[in-house]
């Protein structure tokens, strides 16, 4: 976890901008986190804005507190308040914690006709400042241990120094609680009684925080369990809560009675940037209302393992979890309101199934025609199949061409993969997505790279972490045959790689004693041994991802993967004589299946490599980072 930087209330009052102890270490922070571009205009906004409200504690006179600042919030690789105070309340005695969002702001308007999105100035469409603080309140509380299930008051403020109340009154339709105070320049008084009345320094309380454990944040099914069950909500941050605001005010919007039009709303985002975690959310706060909702992909191991964690059973699960091909025959005649497309890059052209009534429309139209409000999730790069086309270009020009208005919310953090954006960067770069890039050096920044020497050594690892508790799948390109079972009820060793054979997950309905049904592979015990591909793995995550990349790629002669299609046994890849498939369309497609089966880990990735020189240069490319599997356990690299 990155550390916030810590200082006095008094030292920050006293801040000058150049050269000071202050100043050097925000800096440094700051190129850190966002580089030198984005760090230049942030820190304009540090030197106005920490200043003004450390002044506002030593009016308090609390100029011995101690702040810290930008601090992390666990396990993402983005998010951070902008301050956070530890301390005692004066008036019981207990622990007390403020998490502080400062703004810059000093005119405000709703956005989107709504009181939950701010616009400003020409800056994209915003939070409103409030939810923003309160998700930080609610996710530093759900995983910081030691402010998990105690008595203390986690309490969320924020401050518009620049701002006079008049100016952004529509910030204050939204009702304060604990987690969401807002103050604004024409509050300073009631600011600095505020925080005097509810706030005392404790360097011990502060030192407790810092060096609390983190609670083990589950993947994206653990969490689904529980929401899907009423269990617990989800916590959300920054544009995840954006992207939840978009979708309920289009609803709101959609039922005004003076509007009948469609809303359309799209997220975007990488793997890891919880998009799933978004719609489950969504389907949770619409559960017990009025709103009719759907959720639909085109994967069956996703859709049938959502129906597996809901309390709901029976028809009444299958139509609330259903397929993209299947939601014209279903709801054509009355429709749904709101209709949840996860994985919406495998929207395909036209329905096409054994069971499928053909309708005479592309399924993007059949999608958008059976609901009110339609929200579509989807990374273009998870796009494995020449007849998936769920994309924004094409999003919106269908739109467009319909008369109906687009909402678009793109996610920018990372919850996978370690919380490491550099790692999806070295991803992207090995596997020659970024247009002119070459594979480069991994130097490591929390997300553990390992290259294996043999398979076995890959196998080996990894049961190590599932015999300690861990999950862990091996996943391959799509290189090797798909084969029934056997007639004596087990599973043929169809991944063969010199003398190391396993299995692909399970095919057809035959019952296997010791697999589980391929839709179950990702998630059921039974399924480590066998080997997944793209169509078992993506949409879930593993604390360990095992990947083999097959003879499909390989190291050119110019230093970048050359990917053969022919070693492809991915039949849509092979195309018909009346749809063929061009050889740089398939290429591309097996380099986004491996950047599906590569960002499936949470904590780390196990790589082997069919190619001999492609498993040197692994080798050397990771030679900086973490180390290399061997047979045994784990040896360093020299």
């Amino acid at each position: 976890m990155r550390e916030p930087f810590r200082a006095t209330a008094d030292e920050i009052a006293g801040y000058q901008p150049q050269g000071s102890r202050v100043e050097v270490m925000l800096s440094a922070m700051l190129i850190e986190h966002f580089g030198g571009g984005k760090s230049k205009s942030m820190k304009r906004s540090w030197d106005a804005s920490l200043p003004a409200f450390a002044q506002r504690l030593v009016d308090a006179g609390l100029g011995d507190i101690d702040m810290l600042i930008e601090y992390p919030m666990p396990g993402t690789a983005k998010s951070a308040a902008d301050v956070v105070l530890a301390g005692i309340d004066p008036r019981d005695g207990t622990r007390t914690y403020f998490v502080i969002e400062l703004k810059q702001w000093s005119r405000t308007s709703p956005a989107w006709e709504s009181y939950r999105l701010v616009q400003v100035g020409g800056l994209p469409v915003q939070n409103h400042p409030v939810d923003q603080v309160r998700g930080y309140c609610e996710f530093l509380t759900n995983y910081v241990a030691v402010l998990h299930g105690r008595s203390i008051s986690m309490r969320g403020l924020v401050y518009l120094h620049n701002a006079a109340r008049e100016d952004v009154r529509s910030l204050f339709d939204r009702q304060p609680e604990m987690h969401g105070q807002l103050f604004t320049g024409s509050d300073d008084a009631a600011l600095v009684d505020y925080l005097r009345e509810r706030i005392t320094p404790a360097p011990e309380v502060v030192d407790e925080l810092l060096t609390s454990d983190i609670r083990r944040r589950g993947g994206f099914f653990d969490t689904a369990r529980e929401v899907l069950r009423g269990r617990s909500p989800i916590a959300l941050l920054d544009n995840q809560r954006l992207a939840v605001a978009a979708v309920l005010n289009e609803i709101e919007q959609a039922n005004a009675p003076s509007n009948v039009k469609k809303r359309l709303v799209v997220v975007t985002g990488g793997p890891g940037s919880g998009k799933s975690a978004i719609a489950i959310d969504i389907m949770n706060k619409l559960r017990g209302t009025r709103h009719s909702v759907v959720h639909a992909t085109g994967s069956g191991a996703f859709t049938t393992t959502l129906r597996k964690y809901s309390d709901k059973r029976g028809s009444e699960v299958n139509a609330l979890f259903t397929y993209f091909m299947q939601i014209y025959n279903k709801h054509k005649a009355t429709g749904v309101e709101v209709l949840i497309c996860d994985e919406a890059h495998r929207v395909r052209r036209v329905s096409d199934g054994p069971r499928v009534k053909k309708s005479g429309l592309t399924q993007i139209d059949e999608l958008v025609k059976c609901a009110r409000v339609p929200v579509f999730f989807l990374d273009e790069q998870q796009a494995v199949r020449p007849d998936e086309v769920g994309t924004m270009k094409m999003i919106r020009e269908y739109a467009d061409h319909h008369g109906i208005r687009v909402r678009h919310v793109e996610l920018e953090d990372q919850f996978r993969c370690g919380a490491s954006v550099d790692y999806l960067d070295w991803v992207s770069s090995l596997l020659g997505l970024r247009a002119g890039a070459y594979p480069t050096e991994w130097r490591g920044d929390g997300f553990d790279v390992r290259i294996a020497s043999t398979p076995q050594e890959m196998e080996d690892f990894l049961r190590s972490r599932v015999d300690v508790g861990e999950s862990a799948r091996m996943m391959a390109g799509f290189c090797w045959e798909w084969k029934e079972p056997l007639p004596d009820g087990t599973l043929p060793n169809d991944v063969v790689i010199g003398s190391w054979a396993r299995p692909w997950n399970k095919k057809g309905s035959k019952a296997v004693p010791s697999a589980p049904h391929s839709e179950y592979w990702a998630t059921d015990p039974r399924g480590f041994g066998q080997i997944g591909c793209t169509y078992t793995a993506q949409g879930f995550e593993f604390d360990w991802a095992g990947v083999i990349l097959g003879p499909d790629i390989a190291l050119g002669l110019d230093g970048r993967l050359d990917v053969d299609s022919t070693n492809n046994c991915d039949k849509p890849l092979k195309g018909t004589k009346d749809k063929p498939v061009f050889d740089e369309h398939a290429e591309r497609l097996i380099r986004n299946a491996y950047y599906v089966l590569l960002t499936r880990g949470l904590h780390g990735v196990v790589i082997y490599a069919v190619d001999p020189a492609l498993r040197d240069l692994l080798h050397k490319l990771v030679k900086g980072g973490p180390r290399q599997v061997a047979s045994g356990g784990v040896v360093e690299l020299d």
